[in-house]
């Protein structure tokens, strides 16, 4: 895999911060079906030569094309529920919703407390100055609405725990929920059917550190 560089490469790529979905009595799966457009991240080159994320938009039903940012260790993360990858440009640790949050909540579970402190110490020790993103995602459960509210909190969420906890300014970090509109990995099956190990992959935060 290679890093994107500042030479005015068009990529899409996807960045995870978890907000997951689950199906709820107000969700159903009949709407995945339906639905026509979607926005996705683009790493487009600016006057600056840096990199930056704009929306663009494709279809719903497809899978998001991705060009993969290599994955990293680093030695402030050691738990395997969060991943990091970087490249020039950016860093990205992305945790799964799963972990972050119980069923359909946008409380933080205290298990998710190692790797939240993790996160807090690549962002105060690492890039203690730099701009952050959370951005959240969920599954394609349910109704656009909901999605979009659900991954907006969860985004929120981590924002305030970074903050409250391990004393990140807030004013360094910005969020942005994009629903079920950025998937990673189908939400259903060749056939049609039911794709549970793909959702939970698309239920996801994503902590994007400009560098």
């Amino acid at each position: 895999m290679r890093s994107l560089s500042s030479t005015g490469l068009l990529a899409v790529i996807t960045i995870s911060v978890v907000g997951c979905s689950s199906v709820t009595p107000n969700q159903s799966d009949s709407n995945s079906s339906s639905k026509t457009s979607s926005v996705v991240t683009q790493l487009v080159p600016t006057q600056t030569n840096k990199t930056q994320l704009v929306p663009t938009q494709i279809n719903k039903t497809r899978l998001v094309p991705t060009v993969l940012i290599p994955t990293v260790k680093i030695p402030e993360v050691t738990v395997p529920t969060v991943k990091v990858q970087a490249n020039d440009e950016l860093m990205i640790l992305t945790l799964s919703a799963d972990v972050l949050f119980d069923f359909d909540k946008d409380n933080i579970r205290p298990d998710a407390a190692q790797a939240l402190t993790q996160v807090a110490q690549v962002l105060s020790k690492r890039y203690p100055n730099n701009p952050v993103k959370i951005y959240g995602h969920t599954d394609a459960l349910g109704n656009d609405d909901y999605n979009q509210n659900l991954s907006e909190r969860r985004a929120d969420a981590v924002k305030r725990w970074l903050s409250e906890k391990h004393e990140i300014a807030a004013t360094r970090m910005t969020i942005k929920g994009y629903g079920e509109s950025q998937p990673v990995a189908p939400n259903t099956k060749a056939d049609g059917t039911d794709d549970p190990a793909g959702r939970q992959q698309n239920r996801r935060v994503e902590i994007v550190i400009q560098k």
